[in-house]
């Protein structure tokens, strides 16, 4: 094992490898020399071994660079991916110290570097270092609660959950509020699929589900998770659970919405199954999203229709009608009153001839229909978000004006792109106009409301930044190059209202 001849790293290199890991970092310096000493370089090509099953293990391994992978082979002779190794990890550790031979096989993924740390020199190092033994059991233990966890989840979770958990766990978690997180696929979707315990084929299906369900967009090896709706799945998945999974959340069963105001169950009229518990403002929220989706679903339509940048416009339509559904089925079942049950009746009953517009080929003589349908529609929607909001709630309005926002911030832009689509100017341009009013006096209340609020108002500056942008980009409708415009028009609305929503959540929050 490790006969391969290359260039080895200086003492200084070894020390500052050692100490950037977090098993060695506060070693003593006798100790850090003495494994430096102790170790070596070994580089790997692609496919060539590091060890195999029954060989006695010898030394613990740091990966410098590339990307490795554990496997056991099955007698029917099928490879299963254990464990990827990515690099700044440690590996080796528990048959060196178990004082077993491996249990799989390790090999290259692709062109990989490794820092091999001879074990009797190791062993010394913990024996005299009682924060390293402490690291290193830590270690171990949690190893084995992963090992565990993973037996669990084989069992009991979808192949659209373990995928999902596996993004998310690439991404170290969901930080912001809105936008995306862009995630680089670490190996091949046949390698990522066998180490979570599902086929490829499932794998490749999950990952068209939730870009449907728009939590994620898909770009070859990139993935952008989409923060915001997420974030809203994790509040309000239901009985549902991920798209696919057949699984059901928690979300609504321990009476709260986490980071919400308490919660209540709310119960729907005779004959009406009984509702979620769920925060009423986040049903706020999510009705004020429907009004965007419906704004969102037309711009992204006329897009596709004007070639303005059609694939990501096929994205956003396709995401924009499965999250819209979803949240459709949460609304329903927490319409509290008769009043929001009608509205949320007579918003599903326009949906459909709404929707079978815009699963149409996008052509000039279909944006008048849909110009009417989209109008029609989005006054019911309308009508649903502001039969949940309380007069007396003064959190409430603020929710929902500022969830009014992100649909504004479509609607222009749906203005806009309507001009070139048959629509008679003088409308759209009296509609634009009114809108854009509209928001700059909504935003003006906005931000006089968060005057006390030092994460809402920062977070009010950078929608006021891109608000700026926005409306030079539709002050240039007159200019030489429409479709450049349109593409500034488009992808300015879009950073807008990721902005907005994330100043939506923390409205709120203020309840909290």
């Amino acid at each position: 094992m490790l006969i391969k001849a290359v260039s080895n790293y200086s003492t200084i290199e070894t020390e500052a490898i050692l100490h950037r890991n977090s098993l060695f970092a506060m070693l003593a310096q006798e100790s850090t020399g003495e494994l430096a000493r102790a170790a070596r370089r070994v580089d790997f090509h692609k496919g060539e071994t590091v060890y195999q099953v029954g060989q006695i293990a010898e030394a613990l391994f740091i990966v410098v660079a590339g990307l490795l992978k554990r496997t056991s082979v099955s007698y029917a002779g099928q490879e299963r991916v254990l464990d990827l190794i990515v690099p700044g990890q440690v590996f080796g550790d528990t048959e060196l110290f178990a004082e077993r031979p491996y249990s799989a096989d390790c090999s290259a993924v692709g062109s990989s570097v490794l820092l091999c740390i001879a074990g009797d020199a190791l062993r010394r190092v913990v024996a005299r270092e009682p924060a390293v033994s402490a690291r290193l059991i830590a270690r171990l233990a949690g190893r084995q609660l992963e090992i565990e966890a993973e037996l669990v989840d084989h069992q009991s979770k979808s192949g659209n959950e373990r995928v999902i958990q596996f993004l998310l766990s690439e991404s170290g978690g969901i930080a912001a509020a809105s936008g995306e997180t862009e995630i680089r696929l670490p190996a091949s979707k046949q390698l990522i699929a066998s180490r979570i315990g599902v086929t490829p084929e499932t794998f490749s299906r999950a990952l068209r589900d939730l870009a449907d369900a728009g939590l994620i967009v898909v770009n070859g090896r990139s993935v952008y998770l989409q923060n915001a709706q997420l974030a809203l799945h994790r509040r309000t998945a239901g009985e549902a659970g991920l798209p696919g999974s057949g699984s059901s959340s928690q979300s609504y069963r321990h009476g709260q919405v986490r980071g919400q105001v308490p919660a209540k169950i709310i119960s729907h009229g005779v004959g009406r199954k009984p509702g979620r518990i769920i925060s009423p403002l986040a049903i706020i929220n999510i009705a004020g999203r429907q009004r965007m989706l419906l704004q969102r679903m037309a711009k992204s339509w006329l897009m596709l229709g004007r070639g303005v940048l059609p694939r990501r416009a096929q994205v956003m339509l396709r995401q924009s009608i499965a999250l819209f559904e979803r949240q459709s089925l949460v609304l329903g079942d927490c319409a509290g009153s008769d009043e929001a049950y009608e509205a949320w009746c007579q918003t599903k009953d326009l949906w459909q001839p709404y929707k079978g517009l815009l699963e149409n080929v996008p052509r000039e003589s279909d944006a008048r229909r849909l110009f009417s349908s989209n109008e029609a529609v989005l006054m019911a929607a309308d009508r649903m978000t502001s039969a949940y909001v309380s007069p007396e709630s003064k959190h409430g309005q603020l929710v929902n004006l500022a969830g009014r926002q992100r649909m504004l911030s479509q609607r222009m832009a749906k203005f806009y792109l309507f001009q070139q689509w048959g629509i008679p100017a003088n409308i759209c341009l009296r509609e634009l106009t009114a809108t854009r009013r509209e928001f700059s006096l909504a935003l003006s209340r906005l931000c006089a409301a968060a005057v006390d609020q030092p994460r809402l108002q920062a977070q009010l500056d950078a929608v006021t930044r891109q608000w700026n942008i926005l409306q030079r980009n539709l002050d240039a409708a007159s200019g030489p190059d429409l479709n450049a415009n349109s593409v500034r028009v488009a992808a300015s609305s879009e950073r807008l209202v990721q902005q907005l929503d994330a100043a939506v959540s923390l409205f709120e929050d203020l309840a909290a």
